[in-house]
């Protein structure tokens, strides 16, 4: 229903150590009119890089110099010179898993700041981020998420969801890892395994394990066959022709693949949704408010079941929603009164849709080239000047409420606040 929409919700997102985040701040430009993004992150590999995963390098480094004089000083004889490259070649390895394990500290520290305690966050992870995740999740036992997306894992491919699912049943809610099929990273992970706990190459073979808990999908188009309406399973991999980083060349991904997960609506579905808006529209626009066109089109959405309907038809949902306003405000509706408001919400609905998308690109555009829109800026210098806040023009009042207006436009990409706003329309 939608009286029980959750909002508030925040989205937590890790990056990879070569990506620097700059993904995270791309995609927040689908999920801030929806969700509160918080960005993580870490510093530990600024330098240098993933080549420190194994081997600390400054200590093997060093080790290299220090054998070398030993071997200058012992030769002929160079079994002095070998043990002591190999007692740094295992210091550099304890330094190095020292590294990961403050890596992983530091993760969950940030967490802890970021996240109300027994707050339930979504999450998307890339690369390495993924491992931090994993080894979050069997770490510290109170860590909670709800929806997870997995990009360029690299997780072992046996990780332990087993494990985390009969341990804490609802540590987790479900999981969503894309394996691109093009990830040459991912899989070049091979070379990790085994010699770094739970890591290893799930975002290019998948997760591999029970068969009730982890499912396949190979079309990232359509439903996983496997799950049924209310047994989900915990994991699923979704197979994409992509590379490692391809999920952030775009937009396009997290709008049409991760946003409306986050919402619980199945990606084609969603899709569906927004074709079937925008075909209405454009019926409209070509053949007028009467055509035959039009009318099939609004057919088609009011008397398709939707999931995010609750299983119901859309034009069966709106009655019900339409029913249960009606007696909130203790208003008396007659039959056709209630078939007249749901023909008209129809209409309205696939109009606020394309009204909502139309916003959503206004605004994407126009934060496109910068981090921050000039309208923030405006209001941050207000801020911080006292002398500009005496200033009567209105800025401070004026703007603000702008951008609020279009993000609640924005909102209705999610159908049922879609629906919530034509009725309140409908019923003021």
């Amino acid at each position: 229903m939608i009286h029980s929409l959750k909002t508030n919700v925040k989205i937590v997102t890790v990056h990879g150590i070569n990506t620097k985040g700059e993904w995270q701040d791309k995609v927040e430009g689908v999920f801030k009119p929806h969700f509160e993004c918080v960005h993580i992150r870490y510093p530990h590999y600024r330098h240098l890089g993933a080549s420190q995963l194994i081997f600390e390098l400054h200590v093997l480094a060093f080790g290299l110099a220090i054998t070398a004089l030993v071997y200058w000083f012992t030769r002929p004889r160079t079994t002095a010179a070998w043990v002591v490259f190999a007692l740094f070649l295992v210091l550099a390895r304890i330094c190095a898993s020292r590294r990961r394990e403050n890596v992983v500290a530091y993760f969950s520290r940030q967490l802890q700041k970021r996240l109300e305690p027994g707050e339930r966050a979504h999450l998307i992870a890339h690369s390495f981020g993924t491992y931090l995740i994993g080894r979050t999740l069997l770490k510290w036992k109170n860590t909670r998420f709800d929806s997870i997306i997995l990009t360029g894992s690299v997780l072992s491919h046996r990780f332990g969801w087993e494990e985390l699912k009969s341990r804490d049943f609802h540590s987790i809610k479900r999981v969503r890892n894309e394996q691109g099929l093009k990830d040459l990273v991912a899989a070049a992970a091979v070379l990790f395994y085994g010699t770094i706990p739970n890591m290893g190459y799930a975002g290019y073979l998948g997760f591999k394990g029970d068969e009730e808990l982890i499912h396949d999908n190979r079309d990232p188009n359509e439903r996983c066959p496997l799950c049924k309406p209310k047994e989900i399973a915990l994991v699923h991999n979704v197979r994409l022709p992509i590379g490692h980083s391809d999920h952030f060349l775009t937009i396009g991904h997290a709008l049409s693949f991760w946003l409306p997960y986050f919402w619980g609506i199945e990606p084609c579905e969603y899709q569906d949704w927004l074709d079937l808006c925008q075909e209405a529209s454009e019926a409209e626009e070509q053949f007028g408010p009467v055509s035959r066109d039009l009318i099939r089109y609004e057919n088609w959405i009011s008397s398709t079941s939707w999931q995010w309907c609750d299983g119901l038809t859309l034009e069966k949902y709106v009655r019900a929603e339409a029913l249960l306003r009606a007696a909130n405000l203790n208003s008396r509706w007659s039959e056709a009164e209630i078939d007249d408001l749901e023909k008209a919400a129809i209409r309205l609905l696939w109009k606020e849709v394309r009204d909502a998308r139309k916003a959503h690109h206004e605004w994407w555009s126009q934060n496109a080239d910068d981090e921050t829109s000039w309208r923030e800026k405006l209001m941050r210098l207000f801020q911080r000047n006292s002398d500009l806040q005496d200033i009567g023009i209105g800025v401070q009042a004026g703007y603000p409420e702008l951008a609020r207006a279009r993000e609640d436009r924005i909102k209705s990409l999610h159908p049922k606040v879609a629906v919530s706003e034509v009725l309140k329309h409908l019923f003021a």
